[in-house]
């Protein structure tokens, strides 16, 4: 069977100069600030979705789904953005 190895997926990032993010306490401690919709319950997609709007980042998907947290008014009231790098 021929495909994409999953277990290359580090490698891949850094050839193409990726960073790979790691899920911050910033981002699960508040993860419920992001409003919850019937049709879109994917608590993986949604601590994506929550995580690029905590740091303030571009996320680029083409699940239709994401677009429904595409409106900043939307979310609730309270979050700080954190940067994600913090110089020492």
């Amino acid at each position: 069977m021929t495909g994409f190895d999953i277990t290359k997926v580090i490698e891949y990032a850094q050839k193409l100069n990726c960073i790979i993010l790691k899920l911050g306490a910033i981002e699960t401690s508040t993860f419920s600030e992001l409003e919850l919709y019937e049709n879109h319950r994917d608590p993986f997609d949604r601590m994506i979705i929550w995580q690029s709007i905590v740091n303030d980042m571009v996320l680029i998907s083409k699940d239709k789904e994401f677009k429904l947290h595409d409106d900043p008014a939307k979310i609730k009231k309270g979050v700080v953005n954190q940067p994600l790098l913090q110089s020492s």
